[in-house]
């Protein structure tokens, strides 16, 4: 089943009911995390991101060569939950589309239905993971726009 998309991040009625897989992306301090946690976890999604691996006792400490097993596990959660039958919702930047690829290839191979929420490239809050400035704007430089 292919993705569908939505741009706006207070309309999650547009989703659609038999969506099993759910991906929010867009560059730090664009609300992904507090969308997840709010919105969807009440209505039964269970919330993974590839932050939460680096979240040790309440605390956050990124460690960057720690990276591609923070996404691993963050795949294999996700892929644990459809195995389930239960929802997933995944909110990470996703700034180029092959990074959403695993996910789109895990949705084919659950044969479930998958829709993306593009929060965009502009920053509206303060990130909580207190990313630098520079980097955030790298993220900005990066990120492939999805067309309508």
């Amino acid at each position: 089943m292919p993705p569908t998309a939505s741009n706006d991040v207070f309309d999650i009625t547009s989703i659609p009911d038999d969506v099993r897989l759910l991906l929010i992306r867009g560059v730090a301090g664009t609300g992904k995390s507090t969308l997840a946690r709010e919105q969807l976890v009440p209505r039964g999604f269970k919330h993974f991101e590839t932050d939460h691996y680096f979240e040790q006792m309440g605390k956050y400490s990124f460690e960057p060569r720690k990276l591609a097993a923070a996404h691993e596990w963050c795949q294999n959660e996700a892929r644990q939950t459809l195995w389930a039958g239960e929802k997933a919702v995944v909110s990470n930047t996703f700034t180029r589309f092959w990074e959403m690829s695993p996910y789109i290839d895990m949705a084919r191979l659950s044969e479930v239905r998958m829709h993306i929420i593009d929060l965009g490239n502009q920053p509206r809050y303060t990130s909580i993971h207190n990313i630098d400035d520079d980097i955030i704007q790298d993220m900005i430089n990066r990120y492939e726009i999805i067309s309508p």
